[in-house]
């Protein structure tokens, strides 16, 4: 119940997330148990209401409780306090919750990667988002063209002219991964930002 009490806690949209739990989780009625205890589906569709809500620390607050209670977060779970935290700027927070995965032997993915990536290098944290494209190689996680995309945007705008080159370097040699007109444009952009106009063509 007290459990309940934090999905019908954030905005309105909230009660129809409450509504589908009810009908999807069977365990969740509270009029067949008097003490329901809440499951993963459970957990999940209140964390969809705080990220509705934009109530990042009541999200990373049930994750917590997750813990607590035995109950094992997937990648969806994280996947959805993420995104709590990154709707309200919060990327260093998410970082922690980035490295929460892997102390709880959580299986990390691609997309989550690129999405804390993304979110780094909006905030212009160029050495942020290639410490984190290092700590998916070292976790044999594979970026994509979107992680590298990502990371020479953020250098096209700042003119770390001699990153994008190494990145774009990468980015061709990376098996399974073929650059696009995107990837390229930034790396020309960042050379052109720096002046260095031969380096470009």
């Amino acid at each position: 119940l007290q459990f309940l009490s934090l999905m019908e806690k954030g905005h309105a949209g909230a009660n129809n997330n409450l509504e589908k739990m009810r009908k999807e989780d069977k365990t969740a009625v509270v009029s067949s148990n008097p003490h329901p205890q809440p499951t993963l589906v459970t957990y999940n569709h209140a964390l969809e209401a705080c990220v509705s809500s934009a109530e990042a620390e009541q999200a990373v607050r049930l994750l917590m409780s997750m813990r607590d209670k035995g109950m094992e977060p997937s990648l969806h779970t994280f996947e959805l306090v993420v995104r709590g935290l990154l709707k309200r700027s919060q990327w260093r927070r998410a970082l922690q919750v980035l490295d929460l995965m892997e102390e709880w032997g959580v299986p990390q993915s691609t997309r989550i990667f690129n999405t804390v990536i993304s979110a780094c290098t909006k905030a212009r944290e160029v050495g942020q988002a290639m410490d984190l494209l290092k700590k998916m190689r070292s976790a044999n996680i594979k970026p994509d063209v979107v992680t590298y995309n990502a990371i020479l945007s953020a250098c096209a705008s700042t003119g770390r002219w001699k990153d994008a080159l190494r990145l774009l370097q990468q980015c061709q040699r990376e098996p399974g991964v073929s650059p696009d007109i995107i990837t390229y444009t930034n790396a020309m952009r960042a050379c052109a930002r720096a002046r260095k106009y031969k380096d470009a063509l």
